[in-house]
């Protein structure tokens, strides 16, 4: 790779951070950050219960009677 290849490269990268962080300022990109924290939230709720679950399949839990 060339020294122009590599410097290009870097800069590609500042452009695209510069260009991200000027979306993530306007509506549309707040709006992005805030539906994706709450996937964030749902996906670790959604983990939690699967292994809330295997806990109670491995001790056994799961199988007792329930009154």
């Amino acid at each position: 790779m060339t020294p122009e290849a590599i410097l290009l490269t870097i800069r590609a990268g500042f452009e695209f951070g510069t260009e991200l962080l000027r979306y993530l300022q306007t509506p549309e990109g707040q709006a992005v950050v805030k539906k994706s924290l709450e996937d964030s939230a749902a996906w670790e709720k959604f983990w939690q219960g699967v292994g809330d679950g295997l806990k109670k399949f491995f001790t056994g839990e799961l199988f007792r009677a329930q009154p």
